[in-house]
């Protein structure tokens, strides 16, 4: 299996990578609402920095929500063209279980988070095993003092996008962060998502569905 190009424009921040049994080039950065305009250039940005061409990839990974409705839908337009351009499959993976993955830590359970607007959050338990994480419940979409309650009351790892000013919020209204992943911890990489899409690519939990199929939820 060749190069991966991994695309996550789920939310305000974003990140791009590109991995071949390990990641090569990857770089994160907070994108806000200007996705289509810095995401290609970041693209040939970490292609540049791995140095491996268009044609050499094998597929391109996307984050397929839930997330930002107008972010996940420039991630999927790019990589869909991507994908057609270079006659690539785009194997998608919920953007839940990439942070869930990123954060696992022995057989704790992760409580998983992403924004979807409106001071709304889509969230979803996912267990920990020794080959990755398993979704344990149904995707919810609550405000951020729920989803923190919700972790408190699993005594799960909480992972999710918070700036210094929403975790100083939580605190200051007396509300525990139940084992926190930090800042830095919590953003979503795009080297983990190309490693879980190389993984369904290699056991064949992935045969090749037609992309697009984002997942969405009302904020």
């Amino acid at each position: 299996m060749g190069p991966i190009l991994a695309i996550d424009t789920s939310s305000s921040s974003a990140s791009v990578a590109v991995y071949d049994g390990h990641v090569l080039a990857e770089t994160t950065w907070l994108s806000g609402r200007k996705h289509s305009k810095s995401l290609l250039q970041a693209i040939d940005h970490a292609l540049g920095l791995a140095a491996v061409a268009r044609p050499q990839l094998d597929a391109i990974a996307l984050a397929s929500g839930p997330g930002s409705y107008s972010g996940l839908r420039v991630g999927a337009s790019v990589a869909i063209g991507l994908g057609l351009a270079l006659n690539l499959d785009v194997v998608q993976v919920p953007t839940l279980e990439v942070v869930a993955f990123s954060a696992r830590r022995g057989e704790k359970p992760v409580r998983a988070g992403v924004e979807v607007g409106r001071g709304r959050y889509a969230t979803a338990r996912f267990g920990c095993t020794e080959d990755g994480v398993v979704q344990e419940s149904e995707i919810d979409s609550c405000d951020l003092s729920a989803v923190v309650a919700l972790a408190l009351g699993e005594r799960a790892t909480l992972a999710i996008d918070l700036d210094a000013e929403e975790r100083a919020n939580l605190l200051g209204r007396g509300i525990g962060l139940a084992s926190p992943v930090s800042t830095a911890g919590s953003l979503r990489r795009a080297g983990f998502l190309a490693e879980l899409a190389e993984r369904k690519m290699r056991t064949g939990q992935w045969a090749g569905e037609a992309a697009g199929r984002l997942i969405y939820l009302r904020a």
